[in-house]
């Protein structure tokens, strides 16, 4: 029998703590990106910590990590200031192979923020790679975490991205689950939000003149 020494506890507390820490700070970047329009009491609340808690991690994001964010009470939500960019690595084709299949794991989750940013640090990560490599990896990316996690098409995913994050209003064709033919809907995308395995997209439908919620892989 392995003796337990008081070190060996104090080691597995410290890493504990450690690991809540981590989990925290990763829970706050994807809550301000996922709903920015929010107060600092409600953003403390959804994390179910306290407001002394929330600024000290506020702050060490900040100081030990460079990633800035502050609320602006005029628009009564988040803007992010600095997104700290990494020095990238070389990475072997197995690697970027487990890379992809881990964020199709991460997918099933149902976390599409992390998923999408995992996705995009992918991206960055084999842009230096020959062209015919490049396309092919996120080929693969597409196709195993969008298409088969999401069932969603990569390029629409992106636009409704662009167009929740910059306030655009777009114009969709929409195929509803009810009928055979699609519709065309002038919308202004809020957000994308994940729900029982799929996309779906929260919008204000200009024509109805109501809010709507659309399922991704429905838009074509």
């Amino acid at each position: 029998m392995q003796k337990i020494t008081n070190a060996d506890g104090d080691n597995a507390a410290r890493n504990a703590a450690q690991l809540a820490r981590v989990t925290r700070l990763i829970r706050l970047i994807t809550e301000i990106k996922t709903n920015p329009r929010q107060t600092p009491e409600k953003l403390s609340r959804a994390l179910g910590i306290s407001r002394s808690q929330y600024f000290q991690d506020k702050m060490l994001l900040e100081k030990a990590l460079g990633f800035k964010v502050q609320f602006n009470r005029a628009k009564r939500g988040y803007e992010i200031l600095v997104d700290p960019y990494l020095p990238l690595v070389e990475l072997k084709l197995s690697e970027a192979f487990a890379l992809i299949l881990a964020v199709r794991q991460l997918s099933v989750s149902g976390d599409y923020i992390l998923t999408y940013e995992a996705m995009e640090g992918i991206r960055k990560i084999v842009a230096p790679a020959q062209p015919e490599l490049r396309n092919f990896l996120r080929n693969v990316l597409d196709e195993t975490v969008l298409r088969q996690g999401f069932g969603c098409d990569a390029s629409i995913l992106e636009s409704l991205r662009q167009a929740c994050a910059e306030h655009h209003h777009v114009i969709i064709t929409y195929e509803h689950y009810d009928q055979d033919t699609v519709w065309r809907h002038t919308i202004d995308p809020y957000q994308l939000f994940f729900k029982r395995r799929a996309l779906y997209l929260d919008a204000y439908d200009k024509g109805a003149g109501d809010l709507r919620v659309f399922r991704v892989n429905r838009i074509k």
